[in-house]
């Protein structure tokens, strides 16, 4: 009875102790729950203003706001400037407005989130977190149904992600480096390769093959990392093994996985019409996309505008018209360039390029222990922004406030100058 009691005190000091970092668990952790995210979000920008506020912690708010600010920008001007004469001006002032929490929240997780036990403690938390999601991903493909009874949705593998069905591979994709990082480092390597197969299989059977384009680049990333490290360099050879086994394994035991494979090779026909098909018809996406940013070449047609646009330039029997789709299902382009061409344009798209040199100025000038604490928020937020994704929308709720959580993150572990002192190697440099 004594014993229990104590650990129930131990746990509560500990919570107490660490709220910062549950606080930005629970933001992860809420991400299957419609905007229940938005919570702890809400909380950490208030958090972020007050620091900015505070003298004691201005010094701390300055460090994280060489990375953010500069970052932010590159995203917000473009966003404002696309308001002004936006195809839908109250959705994109909106959203730009709201957008303005962001750094704010990033601020409050880069400096609660500074010292390195912090952020190890959240990987902790993070990696037992997305195990289970994609053991649950596995549970739901066997069952029909996931641990809590979700049902398996018609279109994709969703686990708890219920009726935000396509949310589900892309997160837990874009989630894995801080798991796989995690494991590497800690982990004995039969553990971690376990724990790797299990969350690339779970993406394989999530049916996005936006999901999988990110877990093939993730996985490249750590075949790299093993290969360089004189300990793990056969584990190099070990996980793109695992890789295809899964990739097997997914063959067999999911008939969607096994059509999306089927669908993708539709491509090599050569056909308009095949490609169309293979790429879930967003062709006419891609093809407008373009033809805004030709009418609109200096701001675009305004953030979150392409929905109002869209029928200006589509036919009547565009697959993503409600006449021929039943409803309006041309939201934003499906690819994070394109998008920030069509919604924002020239400004945009300047802004963007300059986010990826900011980004890479960043990375390659952090010092060896630096880079080794970086690597697993770096290459979370390198799969967000990549050029390629045709995800969800790049200026939407989903995607902004995991980019800045991400952001946020990348901040915590220092400017390039901060600590000359962490060349001397440390455990998390792997």
């Amino acid at each position: 009875m004594a014993a229990g009691s104590a650990s129930r005190n131990r746990l509560l000091q500990g919570l107490v102790r660490h709220w910062p970092v549950w606080l930005t668990f629970a933001f992860f952790a809420l991400l299957p729950m419609r905007r229940q995210m938005e919570i702890p979000l809400s909380l950490l920008a208030i958090g972020g203003i007050v620091l900015a506020a505070s003298k004691a912690r201005r010094p701390e708010v300055r460090s994280a706001c060489r990375f953010i600010l500069p970052l932010f920008l590159f995203f917000w001007i473009p966003m404002l400037a696309s308001c002004f004469d936006s195809m839908d001006a109250s959705k994109s002032w909106g959203q730009t407005m709201a957008s303005l929490r962001y750094p704010l929240a990033a601020i409050a997780v880069a400096v609660w989130l500074k010292a390195w036990s912090s952020r190890e403690l959240l990987l902790r938390a993070m990696t037992w977190m997305l195990l289970f999601w994609a053991a649950d991903a596995f549970v739901q493909l066997a069952l029909g149904h996931d641990v809590f009874g979700v049902p398996l949705h018609e279109d994709r593998l969703n686990a708890l992600f219920y009726s935000r069905y396509q949310y589900f591979g892309p997160t837990l994709a874009f989630l894995s480096p801080l798991a796989i990082d995690y494991m590497r480092r800690n982990w004995a390597a039969p553990a971690w390769i376990t724990g790797f197969a299990l969350i690339f299989g779970a993406v394989m059977i999530s049916g996005m093959r936006a999901a999988w384009l990110m877990m093939l680049v993730i996985t490249g990333v750590f075949v790299i990392v093993a290969l360089r490290n004189s300990k793990q360099r056969w584990l190099g050879l070990v996980l793109p093994v695992s890789a295809v086994a899964m990739i097997a394994v997914a063959m067999l035991a999911s008939p969607l996985f096994k059509e999306r494979i089927e669908d993708s090779a539709q491509a090599g026909l050569g056909s308009q019409q095949a490609l169309d098909e293979a790429l879930s018809y967003r062709l006419p996406l891609f093809t407008h996309a373009l033809e805004m940013y030709r009418d609109h070449p200096v701001n675009g047609v305004g953030v979150r505008a392409f929905r109002a646009a869209y029928p200006n330039y589509a036919a009547d029997d565009d697959p993503h018209m409600p006449a021929t789709a039943g409803e309006m299902r041309a939201h934003q382009a499906h690819n994070i360039v394109l998008e920030f061409m069509s919604d924002t344009g020239t400004i945009g798209l300047v802004g963007l390029l300059l986010s990826y040199g900011f980004c890479l100025w960043w990375w390659r000038r952090l010092g060896p222990g630096l880079r080794g604490e970086a690597l697993p928020y770096a290459l979370a937020l390198a799969t967000i922004i990549f050029p390629l994704n045709s995800w969800f929308s790049a200026f939407g709720v989903f995607t902004m406030s995991n980019m800045w959580m991400i952001v946020g993150l990348c901040a915590a572990v220092g400017w390039p100058d901060d600590r000359k002192a962490s060349a001397v190697e440390t455990e998390p440099a792997g």
